[in-house]
This record gives C-alpha cells, structure tokens and sequence, in this order.
C-alpha cells in the first residue's frame, strides 16, 4: 500500500507539470505565438519524473513488493500523462506553459539556446525558465524572444548555450 501511495504522488507530479486541474496560471497580455510540444519534447521535459517512475517501479517489481498487475496501469498512466497537449505561449506580458506556469517579462533578464530548450534567465533572486524546444521550433520562437529579452553572449562571442548561468554567477563574485 505504501508503494502504490509513492506511485500515485509521483503520477500526480508528473501530471502538475503539463494541466492543473484546479486553478493555475493565468495568462496576461495578448498572444504573440503558440508553440505545441511534439511528444519527442514533452517526453524531454518530463525525463526525470520518467527515469523516477521507471526506477521505482523495476525496484519494487525486482522485491516483489509491488503487488502483481499493477506495474502495467502505472506505465499507462505514465504514458497517458505524456499525451497530455502541451502549449507554450509568449503574450506581450511574458511567457507561460499551459495552465502551469506563466513568467512575467519583468522576471527575466535573458535567453540562452541549448541543443534541448531555451532557457530563460532569471534576474536575481528568481530561477531559469525553461522553455523545452527542440532546434526547428527553437527558430520559430526565437525572433518573438528577442522582442523582449536579449541573448546571452558565450565568451568566444555569439549567441550563447550554457555560458549565460556562468557569466551571471561571475558578475555576482
């Protein structure tokens, strides 16, 4: 019972990051573009509740604590979750990923391309928002991004990956 406690708050996380049924974030501003994930993407974003659900699972079925016919549901539901349309939305206000999150503009300071997503930088005190886009839809949001935010330079010069996080943790030193 224990376990089949663990799996449903792990689905239920998973779940809180692509719909919440209750409430969520509302969007301000008017529309500027709308990107939907291809499963390819969601599947990235949704790695590490992926890689916790499926190791939890092999190591109670390997003890034989989970009860038998209760593994293949979870997987379902797992993969069901991951069906779930997600949207990303860039308004004139900010930024936001279906009902579950949405970024003000005035929250962030920057944008840097990685081979997976974007990742829009925080300004001081507030985290990285992480937009999962693959290169060919990265192309498409990118123009719309510039708008607003400017690109993170690498130290080579040029439009940065990884190198915006270190180039603002060594303004801060």
């Amino acid at each position: 019972m224990p376990f089949l406690m663990l799996f449903m708050a792990m689905l239920a996380l998973m779940l809180m990051r692509v719909h919440l049924p209750v409430g969520g974030a509302r969007y301000s501003g008017r529309p500027l573009t709308t990107v939907s994930l291809s499963f390819s993407e969601r599947l990235h974003m949704q790695r590490v509740n992926t890689y916790a659900i499926g190791l939890v699972l092999l190591l109670t079925t390997v003890t034989g604590t989970l009860p038998s016919g209760l593994a293949i549901p979870i997987v379902l539901i797992a993969t069901g979750i991951l069906f779930i349309p997600v949207r990303c939305t860039i308004t004139t206000e900010g930024v936001g990923i279906n009902n579950v999150v949405f970024r003000p503009w005035n929250e962030l300071s920057g944008f840097a391309t990685e081979r997976r997503r974007i990742r829009l930088i925080g300004r001081e005190g507030t985290r990285p928002f992480m937009l999962p886009l693959l290169p060919g839809k990265q192309q498409d949001v990118l123009p719309v991004l510039r708008r607003y935010l400017k690109p993170a330079e690498s130290p080579t010069g040029g439009t940065s990956r990884v190198f915006a996080v270190a180039k603002s943790i060594g303004r801060q030193n």
